[in-house]
């Protein structure tokens, strides 16, 4: 794996690419970004989704959100709905990642966003869910970016 320095100046350039969202939301996707790239997390089609969060939710003790596959707003690869308490993606194939990152999304508070509190809990359903690493890059990534993470 590449010196954790240059990981963390791949996520701050990546971020720049996120011009419209807040510093905060442009950081967490860049560190998302450089994650899939440097540790590819399994793709699975929408019953591969449906299994993983289904099997995901019964380890955590949670009730299991529908997940579908729809057309929904381009800028996203995909979403959580707490309406509908469903998560959507658009292309054929999503990332485990992924998943986790909209799984967090539903069991945090609604007004949570990508702050400490969802950060947190994405990482450990990561490190749970896709791998050690994974949660261990994405913690180390968000803190040395400036965004606060507790490791539990």
């Amino acid at each position: 794996m590449t010196h954790i320095i240059t990981l963390t100046e791949r996520a701050q350039a990546t971020a720049k690419g996120f011009k419209k969202y807040p510093e905060h939301q442009q950081l967490v996707y860049g560190v998302e970004s450089v994650v899939e790239a440097e540790l590819p997390s399994p793709t699975v089609d929408l019953n591969g989704a449906r299994s993983f969060i289904s099997d995901l939710c019964l380890d955590l003790e949670v009730d299991v959100p529908s997940v579908e596959r729809r057309k929904i707003d381009g800028r996203f690869v995909a979403c959580a709905s707490y309406r509908h308490y469903e998560i959507t993606f658009r292309a054929s194939t999503v990332s485990t990642l992924t998943l986790c990152h909209e799984l967090s999304h539903l069991l945090v508070s609604q007004h949570a966003g990508h702050h400490k509190e969802w950060r947190n809990k994405f990482v450990d359903i990561a490190r749970q869910a896709v791998s050690f690493e994974h949660g261990a890059l994405l913690y180390n990534l968000y803190n040395r970016c400036g965004l606060s993470t507790a490791w539990k």
